[in-house]
């Protein structure tokens, strides 16, 4: 049988970057491939999102329910979700009153255009229910889908973390679960959400946003 080799695909539009990890083997097992400093630990606990602009603030206000961290910084995987879907083209104001990260796909299904499936694209939000690792389920954000033969292989996602008070990356296969996690249970599609990220100004006044092209990425044997 022939060694597969994934072929990633980048379109950088600016000098902003994103690097995503590749398994070593197909099927080895869900990897944390970017883990922050803890909140505890000094560090900058959005570092493995900082691509992103998120500093623990969504333009939803979902953070309001977020507690602060030692170091004052604030932490929600529901408020990380809420900030990359607030800097698209379609914005749901019903995305402010979302309960938590269980209930997600509920809420989601209601509104225009929104699709919930078991299907990953990227730009997708990952949706995780209540079990017995997660009290309240989990959400992350979708950035990367590598594909052989219509099949997905892994995904990877980003996403902040409430209870750790870390920003992670992962990268996650199907029906495969862990002690880093198990496969989401639902994706969650809005319309206007393409999979183009922006890095947001945080300092200075108006300025542009470059974006990052992010696409599906092709597996060939």
């Amino acid at each position: 049988m022939g060694k597969k080799v994934v072929v990633v695909v980048s379109v950088v539009l600016s000098a902003v970057s994103i690097f995503f990890a590749i398994p070593a083997a197909f099927g080895s097992g869900n990897t944390e491939d970017c883990t922050s400093p803890s909140a505890t630990s000094g560090g900058d606990t959005y570092s493995c999102v900082s691509w992103s602009g998120y500093v623990g603030q969504d333009g939803y206000h979902v953070d309001r329910f977020s507690t602060p961290a030692p170091d004052g910084s604030l932490h929600s995987c529901t408020s990380f979700a809420a900030h990359m879907l607030w800097h698209e083209n379609t914005h749901f104001s019903q995305i402010s009153t979302f309960d938590s990260a269980q209930y997600w796909d509920n809420d989601a299904s209601v509104l225009p255009g929104v699709v919930v499936s078991t299907t990953p694209h990227v730009g997708d939000i990952a949706q995780w229910e209540k079990d017995a690792n997660l009290q309240y389920g989990h959400v992350a954000l979708v950035t990367n889908v590598v594909m052989s033969n219509g099949k997905v292989l892994y995904i990877n996602t980003a996403d902040d973390n409430a209870g750790r008070q870390v920003t992670t990356t992962k990268v996650l296969f199907p029906g495969t679960s862990n002690s880093v996690a198990s496969w989401p249970d639902h994706f969650i599609t809005f319309p206007g959400f393409s999979g183009i990220y922006y890095a947001i100004p945080l300092t200075g006044g108006g300025g542009g946003k470059p974006p990052v092209a992010l696409g599906v990425t092709p597996a060939t044997n």
